[in-house]
């Protein structure tokens, strides 16, 4: 006997139940948005504007942004806060 048809129409079976499970995706409008929450850092978090960065556009803050990376290694800290200058 050939279990080659038995596997396809298992196969079929089991996707077919696992479409039937998906849940549509939420319509969203102007009067219905995603709720965002607001982002948390760290208290040990270095800012960059602390080493220098200006949040301007036109300024090459590439000093500050190393000198906040290497102060991050010094004292161990994962993170800093690029947010004000770029982005």
């Amino acid at each position: 006997m050939n279990k080659m048809p038995f596997k396809i129409i298992l196969t079929l079976s089991v996707l077919t139940h696992l479409v039937v499970q998906a849940q549509p995706a939420p319509t969203y409008s102007w009067t219905n948005l995603p709720k965002i929450a607001q982002p948390t850092f760290r208290k040990d978090t270095l800012n960059i504007l602390t080493y220098g960065a200006k949040p301007d556009g036109i300024t090459l803050n590439t000093k500050a942004i190393n000198t906040a990376i290497l102060a991050c290694s010094q004292k161990g800290v994962a993170l800093y806060l690029c947010r004000a200058v770029c982005g």
